[in-house]
This record gives structure tokens, sequence and C-alpha cells, in this order.
């Protein structure tokens, strides 16, 4: 683990305000920045950038970023371009994926009659 974002859900898990909240003890963070240490691939051939050392970005689906230590599958993981500090990087991926959540098409969620 390089750095791990910090962002409102964390604060609100903390503060037993989560509405996902884990019950204690627990360890936050969902997002974060790191290097691969050592992977596996079962039937899926493993990426180009894939390899020990190489720099990656996560977001979690659940909570645990603050570990030193995580395993997570490969479809989690994002290289990191050269250049790019941890610590940014580690606070881009769930407001990258919210932003894009709000420019996606959406649908009522109740059809009109």
């Amino acid at each position: 683990m390089l750095a791990a974002g910090v962002g409102l859900t964390d604060l609100m898990a903390r503060s037993g305000d989560y509405l996902l909240q884990r019950r204690t003890p627990f360890t936050p963070g969902y997002e974060l920045a790191g290097e691969v240490l050592d992977f596996a691939t079962a039937d899926t051939p493993a990426p180009s950038w894939l390899r020990p050392g190489a720099r990656v970005a996560a977001a979690l689906t659940r909570m645990g970023g603050y570990a030193e230590y995580v395993t997570l599958p490969l479809w989690q993981l994002v290289p990191l371009p050269d250049g790019l500090d941890p610590h940014t990087a580690a606070a881009v991926p769930l407001d990258q994926l919210t932003a894009l959540s709000l420019l996606a098409p959406t649908t009522p969620a109740i059809a009109p009659r």
C-alpha cells in the first residue's frame, strides 16, 4: 500500500453514521494506490502491465483500503501512469466513478403511466 483515499464514506463510517456501516472493529477505505507484490490468474491471461512491482490504483467494493496489504480481483485494478503521485491516484477512483455515473443516461425508477 502506498496511499489510501479518504472520502466522506470513510469519515461517516468512522463516526458510525454510514448507511452501510460494518460492525466494529473494521478497516475503512474504499480507494487505494499501491504496488503489486504477487498475483495469480486462473483462466484469464494477465495483462502485460501486471507484474510484481507494478503501481496500481483500485476502487474497492467494500471497505478495507486502509490496510497495509490487500488482496483484490484483477478487475478492480488500474495501472498507474508513470509520474502520477500515488497520493493523487488514491483520491481519484470513487470521484471518477461518481462523475461517470452522473454523465450516464438514466431511466426513471418507476415507469410513467
